[in-house]
């Protein structure tokens, strides 16, 4: 789908988080000692996710909300999925817990969260907020953008 200039610096996020989820799935494929894999994810939430999910929280979903009569389903789901990733890392770091099984569901819901926002949210803040609010959302991404840092040693997905 292609996306207004406004939202792409969220959707490079979603880039990152694509490959977050594949590297996961295929250290779980490979047997990769859990442990190792929630060292990459905290420092993947820490510096990616949870800025992005702010972001899309304090720009796009207040947006929205103003602009939109009938947009509360699409900025419920878009909180209640964030929540779901705030609570499940609290989980994953709690250490008594079937981990992979863990990061299995983190992988998933992370990619189908992904596919949500940039097949049903995205669209409906570029179609119902206005261009001019949709510009100044656009430039206080680009001010707060921050490349992903996607380097991780061991490569466990290799």
């Amino acid at each position: 789908m292609k996306r207004g200039e406004e939202l792409k610096p969220l959707s490079w996020d979603h880039h990152h988080g694509l490959v977050l989820s594949f590297r996961l799935k295929r250290g779980l494929n490979k047997n990769i000692a859990g442990e190792l894999m929630v060292d990459y994810i905290n420092q993947a939430w820490e510096n990616t996710l949870l800025p992005h999910f702010k972001k899309e929280e304090d720009l796009l979903a207040v947006a929205l909300e103003k602009y939109s009569g009938s947009a509360d389903v699409l900025i419920k789901k878009l909180k209640r999925d964030h929540q779901f990733f705030r609570n499940l890392m609290r989980k994953i770091n709690f250490k008594d817990v079937n981990l992979k099984s863990c990061l299995q569901e983190f992988a998933e819901s992370l990619e189908r969260h992904i596919r949500f926002e940039e097949r049903d949210f995205f669209p409906a803040v570029e179609n119902q907020v206005p261009p001019r609010q949709l510009d100044l959302i656009g430039r206080s991404l680009q001010a707060l953008h921050q490349a992903a840092e996607m380097s991780w040693t061991p490569e466990f997905w290799r």
